[in-house]
């Protein structure tokens, strides 16, 4: 078949306008594109420091989650809860910028991690962060001191404020990381809510806070200190499993969607206008 002189012009417009609206297509969806296969601490994660087993958990248990990207609209459901699982590169800034919509749970970072290379979403641990680190990072919100202590703490009793979380004996925890207790000043708008005992009394009298409230208030603000209560190698533990889904049913406000936070993380949304012009109205 041989075109005419006239046509080729013609073709040739028509090849690059649709070579131009994929490309503006391509560039419009591309953060939908990305892959969100990965290995850290984060909602979207299977890795044992992630914590798509807990999405996971709380569907299985008839309550509603959603991953919150950041794009907020007028016709979504006010969450009950939001949970944040901040990476430790989180900046002031970050903290000042985020919109709560209503209680908020912070599961601080623990674990410094590689990627085993046969397994991409798999973990192996090399350490914890220092714990003067996760402090700074998290200093925007609240000045607690932050402890870790070595070594294995095996056969903890929970001791709650709250009658709804029952008590459960855990398995053993590495690395214990805890709030020994808040300042004066600190402690005048918070309180604890869940302390950790041990058999050996290696933590004293007053046990080990993890679960502290350190904003009262219609979006109070709530701060676990230890996510190896909650992270996805926890949950294969049916007694922390059922301690998570206690907590979580405790700080709820509401029967509301339970959020999963990954803006954080870097798997937030933004408005894009570009993307606008393909979607229907």
């Amino acid at each position: 078949m041989r075109f005419s002189g006239e046509r080729v012009p013609l073709l040739l417009f028509l090849a690059g306008a649709v070579a131009t609206i994929a490309l503006l297509l391509l560039v419009a969806y591309a953060p939908d594109l990305r892959s969100e296969a990965n290995n850290d601490s984060n909602a979207l994660s299977r890795s044992a420091v992630g914590f798509a087993g807990l999405k996971r958990l709380l569907e299985l248990s008839g309550i509603p989650v959603e991953i919150d990207r950041g794009v907020k609209s007028g016709e979504r459901i006010r969450p009950s809860l939001t949970i944040i699982t901040p990476p430790i590169t989180t900046a002031a800034q970050d903290w000042k910028d985020y919109d709560e919509q209503s209680a908020v749970l912070i599961i601080l970072p623990k674990w410094t991690t590689i990627g085993m290379p046969l397994k991409p979403e798999w973990v192996m641990k090399t350490g914890a962060y220092p714990a003067g680190t996760i402090s700074r990072m998290i200093g925007t919100i609240f000045s607690y001191p932050l402890v870790q202590r070595p070594g294995d703490f095996k056969g903890m009793d929970v001791s709650a404020e709250s009658d709804d979380i029952p008590p459960a004996i855990l398995g053993h925890i590495q690395q214990l990381q805890y709030f020994p207790g808040p300042s004066r000043e600190a402690a005048r708008n918070s309180r604890v809510l869940i302390r950790l005992m041990d058999e050996t009394n290696r933590l004293g009298p007053d046990g080990a806070a993890v679960l502290v409230q350190v904003r009262q208030g219609d979006k109070p603000i709530y701060v676990l200190s230890e996510p190896d209560l909650m992270n996805n190698q926890a949950l294969a533990d049916s007694s922390r499993a059922q301690l998570a889904l206690a907590i979580i049913g405790t700080l709820r406000q509401g029967k509301g969607p339970v959020w999963m936070d990954v803006t954080m993380n870097g798997f937030g949304r933004s408005p894009n206008l570009l993307k606008a012009l393909f979607q229907p109205p």
